[in-house]
């Protein structure tokens, strides 16, 4: 019932021009662990191999079943936000002056931030499994370059700068405790403000009225 709870949730808040199916998939091996949205179908597909890889990842992390399954959902839920990012981006026609993989992620942050301490939970959560990912590349080499994605620890830095950039106040441990080089945490918060702006004014005139 968890996605039922979340689509429910955007059905009411968005104007959209038809149906977004969400399905959540065993997926074939060339697409294995991962998560997609179908600009031909207007579908979000989640496979569950991403699923049994957020387990792996997060396990060592956690000290039950339970946490464990609440880590994990975090983390799908992040991922289907990030889809969302890729819908809203191409039923809505927006611009964009960047990577649209970079644009889906902040989409995913900035919603998540919104749920206040439980969402930046959240995002905590996310950014493990980025960290994680980096570690599977044992030199240079190995690193996706060409990949439209940003490198996974780009992605791990870039989620805890939109938490310390939503309130530097509650989350400058991030920077007293080394999480966030003090380099990148200076621009943190106007990232945050600027970026959460910009969505609000792209996607405004597709809310429905309140």
């Amino acid at each position: 019932g968890f996605f039922d709870d979340v689509i429910d949730s955007f059905n009411k808040n968005y104007k959209l021009p038809y149906d977004v199916f969400v399905l959540l998939s065993e997926c074939p091996p060339d697409i294995g662990a991962n998560a997609y949205y179908d600009p031909a179908t207007k579908g979000i597909i989640i496979c569950y191999q991403l699923i049994e890889q957020f387990g792996d990842q997060l396990y060592q992390y956690t000290q039950s079943d339970q946490e464990l399954h609440a880590f994990v959902q975090d983390a799908i839920y992040e991922t289907f936000l990030h889809e969302v990012g890729h819908a809203f981006i191409d039923i809505y026609d927006l611009p964009l002056i960047g990577k649209e993989e970079d644009a889906a992620d902040q989409l995913a942050s900035i919603v998540l931030l919104q749920g206040g301490d439980k969402g930046a939970d959240a995002l905590f959560t996310v950014a493990t499994t980025w960290l994680e990912a980096s570690k599977q590349a044992s030199d240079m080499s190995q690193l996706p370059m060409w990949d439209v994605h940003s490198l996974d620890q780009q992605r791990f830095y870039n989620i805890l700068c939109f938490v310390y950039g939503k309130d530097p106040l509650q989350y400058a441990w991030l920077v007293d405790e080394g999480y966030l080089p003090a380099d990148r945490a200076v621009y943190c918060e106007s990232e945050y403000d600027k970026i959460s702006k910009s969505w609000y004014e792209l996607l405004s005139p597709y809310l429905k009225e309140t």
